[in-house]
């Protein structure tokens, strides 16, 4: 479930090289933002993790 709202600041180029990637990809940027956090390794000691590890250890996800 999605219950975080982040804020950042970015430059102008740096919205553009965005939004053109994300169009390129047929994603909202939102969307782009979250692919790239999921490649990510895991968090280590999270409770909320713990699902998550156990969905990707049956195949799901």
């Amino acid at each position: 479930m999605k219950n975080q709202k982040l804020t950042i600041r970015i430059t102008n180029f740096e919205k553009r090289q965005l939004a053109q990637e994300a169009e390129r990809r047929g994603m909202t940027q939102s969307e782009l933002i979250r692919s790239l956090i999921a490649r990510f390794p895991d968090p280590k000691d999270s409770v909320q993790n713990s699902s998550h590890i156990l969905m990707r250890s049956i195949g799901v996800g």
